[in-house]
């Protein structure tokens, strides 16, 4: 033994003195015949063991990071692959899913098929009511299905050719139908409106907005049957949504060069209030297809297809802030955990990205998976 600092050691095996007084072998390592070793498959980096293999600071080596999209795998830093295992399947639709919603609560899913059939799943009760093929069309299908902030009322909107806008009471079960019951054949519904390509419903769940026909019509949804209060006109009708403050609702042309339009909800009836149009600076490739506003209301999230977009609606006009490189799979419907800290994004390839949002308005991706599908996104209430 030695004498270190007036004690006696033994550089052979004490970690805190290994081969000499004062060389600690730091966390998770041990002293064998004076030298520091770490666990089978680790390595010394500075002070302490490391998981060389799956660091993500140390990958392969001492320091070297890898970045946000990427994760250590065998010692090389590699894009990141979500691995996911379906926890629940219900309902059947022949034709594929188009469209999906999970309701505030977390209790309900709806969803809506390319065979047009409409699929309500009760995640409490374990229990799956479904309605026949044929309605709104049978070969148009459903293209958006929403759920309104409280709960009580399930939306389904009809492709072009379909019959359009459906409304469901989902504090019954069997879900209620709402109003009159159209035919299969011709327009029908409620709405007038072909092809509906969005549903944005109000903080309070009064009023829908539904988007179709180059116009957006609302709906009073606690009037039986709900009726109409109005269109708004001039705006377009892609990408519609509605801030969480509840004072923004957002509408887009399709054509290019594409227009993005934020209309006033404090003001009865809605009107524009600020325009954001396509110049050098906000370069929509095309228009706002699908939109979502970040938990605090200041950032809209748009998908052009081939971007997403972060344009600040706090300052007038709006100002791109942030631009995702170009995707040729294309972007489709994007959703915040209710934590705003994660969203997520759907790509017409099937894939599902995963985006780390906590530094808004830069987004980070942080992995992503085969889904199979991209016809919605939807979080429920436990991120």
């Amino acid at each position: 033994k030695s004498l270190c600092g007036g004690k006696c050691v033994d550089f052979n095996t004490d970690p805190t003195n290994c081969g000499k007084c004062g060389n600690n072998c730091g966390t998770g390592a041990s002293c064998s015949a004076g030298v520091c070793k770490c666990p089978t498959g680790q390595g010394v980096c500075g002070a302490t063991c490391v998981k060389l293999l799956t660091d993500n600071n140390n990958c392969g080596k001492c320091g070297n990071v890898c970045s946000a999209a990427d994760t250590c795998q065998s010692g090389v830093c590699k894009p990141y692959q979500c691995t996911y295992k379906a926890q629940l399947t219900f309902g059947s639709h022949s034709r594929g899913s188009k469209s999906v919603a999970w309701s505030p609560d977390g209790r309900y899913i709806v969803a809506g098929g390319n065979a047009a059939n409409l699929v309500f799943y009760d995640t409490v009760m374990n229990r799956t009511y479904q309605t026949k093929s044929g309605r709104p069309h049978p070969y148009q299908g459903v293209n958006v299905s929403a759920i309104s902030p409280n709960g009580k009322y399930a939306l389904f909107g009809g492709a072009k050719g379909g019959e359009n806008l459906h409304i469901y009471d989902m504090t019954k079960w069997p879900p209620v139908p709402l109003g009159p019951v159209p035919s299969n054949t011709g327009i029908g519904g409620f709405s007038g409106q072909r092809d509906i390509s969005n549903i944005a419903i109000g903080i309070n769940s009064r009023v829908a907005s539904v988007g179709g026909s180059n116009f957006i019509r609302r709906y009073d949804l606690t009037t039986r049957p709900p009726k109409s209060i109005g269109d708004l006109k001039g705006g377009g009708h892609y990408g519609l949504a509605v801030s969480p403050d509840g004072k923004w609702l957002v509408s887009a042309t399709y054509a290019f060069p594409g227009k993005v339009y934020l209309w006033d909800l404090t003001k009865n009836p809605p009107t524009i209030a600020r325009t954001i149009a396509n110049t050098s600076s906000t370069p929509l490739v095309t228009t706002f297809l699908f939109s979502t506003f970040s938990r605090d209301s200041r950032y809209l999230v748009g998908s052009d297809g081939s971007h997403l977009r972060i344009i600040d609606v706090t300052k007038n006009p709006p100002v791109q802030v942030f631009a995702t490189p170009k995707s040729s799979s294309g972007y489709g419907w994007s959703s915040f955990t209710p934590d705003g800290k994660t969203m997520l994004s759907t790509f017409t390839t099937g894939v599902v990205q995963l985006w780390d949002a906590t530094g808004l308005p830069k987004l980070v991706a942080i992995g992503s998976t085969i889904a199979g599908g991209y016809g919605g996104a939807s979080y429920g209430p436990n991120n």
